[in-house]
């Protein structure tokens, strides 16, 4: 879902940069800069403008995405709001909209750890974002979650919904360690059930097909299962 569109308009902070730059200038160089008109960043090369995107949106270590958990319905614009990351430049215009989201979402590794959130995060981004992401690791976790429904089955819910939205992971990295034993709390429904959503969850990544591939097993994984699951997902099987 895309978010509020601000004004065309709001040009102070470079307005404020570029005088800043001239007083500079005329410090170090004890000449006046000839370069009074306020520097416009649409009127940069899509070159330059993508290289200051990147600056601002991309980060070395992996993203969680934001989650509001005391009031669902939040606004567009929070939705897209990432730990560590300002994104309020898809804020601006439609067009940095556009070549903002492609950046934020196709450059960074974005690490999922709850599958509830998972979902409500795709949701609120939107198919044509989430189809944009590139990098995933995940770190699957186990047990009751809210409403006491299974996430290994909220997992299998995840995994459908990437494979159909159309997309482009290049490097999925997945992590099983939290993949103990099945909690001998469960009664034997609920055991049944964990066991058929965790063999889906590994049917259903053995579907994807990347670039790159990491699978950190656990106890819940063979070495051999890990390998052939690379091996799937890497097309070398």
């Amino acid at each position: 879902m895309a978010p509020e569109l601000g004004r065309e308009d709001n040009n102070s902070d470079f307005t404020e940069c570029n005088e800043r730059y001239h007083r500079v200038h005329e410090r170090k160089f004890n000449t006046p800069c000839i370069c009074k008109t306020p520097l416009q960043l649409l009127q940069f090369p899509d070159s330059v403008r993508n290289r200051i995107l990147g600056f601002l949106l991309h980060r070395d270590s992996p993203v969680r995405p934001y989650y509001n958990e005391d009031n669902s319905a939040v606004l567009n614009q929070e939705a897209l709001q990432l730990r560590n990351i300002d994104s309020s430049i898809l804020l601006v215009n439609r067009q940095f909209n556009k070549e903002a989201s492609t950046i934020l979402y196709r450059s960074n590794t974005f690490q999922l750890t709850k599958p509830s959130v998972t979902l409500w995060w795709f949701n609120r981004i939107g198919t044509t974002n989430a189809a944009l992401i590139c990098r995933i690791s995940i770190v699957l976790s186990t047990g009751l979650g809210p409403l006491g429904v299974l996430q290994e089955r909220v997992w299998v819910s995840v995994f459908l919904h990437l494979l159909l939205t159309r997309q482009r992971i290049q490097r999925l990295y997945v992590d099983f360690t939290e993949w103990h034993q099945i909690d001998s709390s469960y009664n034997w429904l609920q055991r049944s059930m964990a066991e058929e959503a965790r063999k889906n969850v590994v049917v259903l990544l053995s579907q994807f097909r990347v670039q790159g591939a990491w699978v950190r097993r656990g106890m819940y994984l063979s070495k051999d299962e890990c390998r052939q699951l690379v091996a799937l997902m890497l097309g070398c099987a």
